[in-house]
């Protein structure tokens, strides 16, 4: 499993998460918000760290079937890292 899949794919699984509200009490709802938004938050700081500003490609490429749908280049990453920080912040 690709690490920009996991990157996508933790919203969209709170997302699920909190569509079920009526089953799910207030207090575990920003539970569940801010813990899966502060695991995407020290996922895209590990890739900050592994980063190699050196390599002028996208690094942590997203492939579905041979087709290139995502990446992170040396712009992108501080952008995905300031959304990621502004979320727990807002909850």
């Amino acid at each position: 499993m690709s690490s920009s899949f996991i990157l996508l794919s933790t919203p969209l699984i709170a997302i699920f998460l909190l569509f079920f509200k009526n089953f799910i009490n207030e207090k575990n709802e920003l539970k569940i918000a801010l813990s899966l938004t502060l695991l995407n938050l020290f996922h895209i700081l590990m890739k900050i760290l592994l980063f190699d500003s050196n390599v002028s490609n996208f690094q942590y490429q997203f492939n579905i079937l041979g087709f290139l749908i995502g990446g992170l280049d040396g712009i992108s990453i501080w952008l995905i890292f300031l959304v990621n920080l502004i979320i727990p912040i807002v909850l």
